[in-house]
């Protein structure tokens, strides 16, 4: 299967939620074997992601990373700061990793391995779309 680097990452972090979860023994087997077969490609991905991020970094006179601000001028922990003249540059370069695509295995799901009781926040549901594998859909016969 074809993923995307941030279909990659958006389903390492929903399986990641998911695995929180008390689910069916088969199931909990499958969401482990998903994380286990994606974490190389998210590592794999995260290491340029941040090196560009300090590339373009802001820093003080010190060569110290600048923290980002919020709107009342409070730093913002675990932030750095990027210039507004290099936000299009960064965001260009890591658009170029984030797209590109990769050959992952032993990650698809179908619907059908889902309890029906299963209760997923909309965003954790959306990041696993990309691993649900199409099942054949039963027609209505009217009699």
């Amino acid at each position: 299967m074809q993923l995307t680097n941030i279909q990659v990452l958006n389903a390492v972090q929903a399986l990641s939620s998911l695995g929180q979860q008390k689910l069916p023994f088969k199931l909990a087997w499958r969401v482990t074997t998903a994380m286990r077969s994606l974490e190389p490609f998210a590592k794999a991905v995260e290491e340029p992601l941040k090196e560009i991020r300090l590339k373009y970094a802001l820093r003080d006179h010190l060569d110290n990373l600048v923290e980002a601000v919020d709107k009342d001028g409070n730093t913002i922990p675990n932030t750095i700061q990027i210039p507004n003249d290099k936000i299009a540059i960064v965001n260009k370069e890591m658009d170029d990793i984030l797209f590109q695509t990769v050959e992952v295995h032993n990650v698809e799901f179908k619907l059908s391995e889902f309890p029906d009781t299963i209760e997923l926040e909309p965003a954790v549901l959306s990041a696993l779309v990309p691993l649900m594998k199409d099942e054949p859909v039963q027609e209505l016969k009217l009699v």
